[in-house]
């Protein structure tokens, strides 16, 4: 409040940005499973003043992502220089999940859009697969990078992500199909007698 009467940007957002790292371990958002349950950071913003709330959000994103296993992860599994285009590609959902204005709702076709190409990358790279040394919580449990980064959604919204890998998996898989059908076809329709040699009734000269 202080720094905000003598309309101090600067020191309000640094005294916000404490604040923040004491609620963010709070909330814990990667083991959140209540969507009725509000985040502590959430119950912050109606008490902000309004040119300070979207700073703020961006503060607690910014928290959440580097407390996040999903980060601490990418950067073991990943090589350095394909984490510039991961973070780019996880910041569009996962604002639109932290930094909307408070009295906008989100739509279900509008966070499909923005997720699916991080469910597309992670996919291609085989990073929807469980590794075992990928540990999603305390108790060890295998995971995935797609796993990590469904945990930094609500749980409504974690199903969606799942139902698009099975998307991209049937669909890689009908592709599959298709490419040994096409191959078994091939070699149907290959003539195999014209490539064996055979032998005359009365045992002479080998004729091709």
């Amino acid at each position: 409040k202080k720094f905000g009467d003598s309309n101090d940007s600067k020191a309000y957002l640094k005294a916000a940005g404490s604040l923040i790292g004491v609620l963010v371990p709070y909330d814990d958002i990667e083991n959140q499973t209540d969507d009725n349950e509000p985040l502590l950071c959430s119950l912050l913003y109606p008490l902000l003043p309004k040119i300070y709330i979207n700073d703020v959000q961006k503060l607690v994103l910014r928290n959440i992502l580097t407390r996040s296993t999903f980060l601490e992860q990418c950067k073991i599994l990943l090589p350095q220089d394909q984490h510039p285009k991961l973070y780019k590609l996880i910041l569009s959902p996962l604002k639109q999940i932290y930094c909307a204005p408070l009295d906008e709702a989100i739509s279900k076709a509008s966070f499909i859009k923005e997720c699916t190409p991080v469910v597309v990358y992670l996919f291609s790279k085989g990073m929807h697969e469980k590794k075992g040394g990928v540990k999603c919580n305390d108790n060890l449990e295998e995971s995935s990078l797609l796993d990590l980064f469904s945990r930094l959604l609500p749980p409504r919204r974690r199903i969606l992500i799942f139902a698009m890998l099975d998307n991209l998996v049937a669909a890689r898989d009908r592709e599959n199909q298709k490419a040994r059908e096409k191959a078994k076809e091939g070699e149907n329709g290959i003539e195999m007698f014209r490539f064996t040699k055979a032998k005359n009734e009365d045992n002479g000269p080998v004729v091709l």
